[in-house]
């Protein structure tokens, strides 16, 4: 079981050392066409009050003001991820990722020694499968 969770750790670090990759692209290609992404994404200042904002009264000016930072920095970074993800799908579409460019091997794992249940672990299940079929198919046309 720790040699399964040790491929998976090492699957979810390839992964993320791929989006990070990606991201990097994706930051190179936004600050090079900065017409097709301008900078606005800003920090809103200050508002005024509005007369629709009197039903909030209730509450303190301080809890209002911390709700509302919350509320904002949470839509900025959904509003960053966003930008991200369009870029790096840019990026792809235009030939520009570097997941294209580099070939990743994954080093074939005896599977004798990795324990699974198929129910639990679907993708070990075909993974086992695909390599049994290549192996017989090599076995076979030589």
């Amino acid at each position: 079981m720790r040699k399964v969770e040790e491929e998976f750790a090492r699957i979810r670090e390839a992964k993320q050392a791929k989006e990070a990759k990606e991201r990097a692209a994706a930051a190179q290609m936004v600050s090079s066409c900065s017409s097709l992404f301008p900078n606005d994404i800003k920090a809103p200042g200050l508002k005024r009050p509005h007369a629709a904002i009197e039903k909030y009264e209730a509450e303190s000016k301080s809890e209002k003001r911390k709700r509302l930072e919350k509320l904002r920095a949470d839509r900025l970074s959904r509003e960053r991820s966003e930008r991200e993800r369009a870029a790096v799908l840019l990026c792809r579409s235009m030939g520009l990722s570097a997941s294209s460019v580099e070939a990743v091997e994954t080093p074939i794992l005896d599977e004798r020694q990795l324990p699974f249940n198929s129910a639990f672990n679907p993708e070990l299940s075909s993974l086992a499968a695909e390599r049994r079929n290549a192996h017989r198919e090599r076995r076979t046309s030589k």
